[in-house]
């Protein structure tokens, strides 16, 4: 259960990094967070139905490997995009927010989800999966649990006190 845990954290760091630095090259500012915290929950999730893919599809389907690999990929793509286009269409009718639009992008199917950023996230769990996913489970199996239920219960509180103003 913490290996889920300490996944959804490092990845939802990573991608809080992520958005600060291209916001901020390509913006020249600073977007505020949702979260207090220093986490994009979209990203973390998005590591755990990868990991869970590559547990279920790439480790246990008795098939040759370049056929794992193009069903990986395939369910990727489709899974990943959903997940992104319900997670856009939930936080606007739950928080009144649109947290991101895509309208500005050629291959842009309203404004959650497109081509171009759907195509850019199967590639990155493709790498992922096959680079660095052995580095980071060695990193993540060494979070000690009082850290990981730390985490949790700010996360918690910061989701409550979002949710109150």
């Amino acid at each position: 259960m913490y290996y889920y845990i300490n996944t959804f954290y490092i990845y939802s760091f990573i991608g809080y990094i992520y958005e600060l630095v291209l916001n901020f090259t390509t913006k020249g500012k600073i977007i505020n967070n949702l979260l207090t915290e220093p986490i994009k929950p979209i990203y973390g999730v998005g590591a755990i139905i990868i990991f869970l893919l590559d547990k279920y599809i790439l480790k246990k389907i008795k098939i040759k490997k370049k056929y794992k690999i193009i069903i990986f990929t395939i369910s990727v793509f489709i899974l990943l995009t959903l997940f992104e286009y319900l997670t856009g269409i939930f936080s606007h009718k739950l928080l009144g927010k649109t947290l991101w639009n895509y309208k500005h992008k050629h291959f842009h199917i309203g404004k959650y989800i497109c081509l171009e950023v759907s195509i850019l996230w199967t590639i990155l769990s493709l790498l992922y999966v096959f680079l660095l996913k052995k580095k980071t489970d060695k990193i993540i199996k060494k979070i000690p649990e009082w850290f990981s239920n730390i985490l949790i219960i700010t996360t918690i509180t910061d989701i409550i006190l979002i949710l109150i103003h």
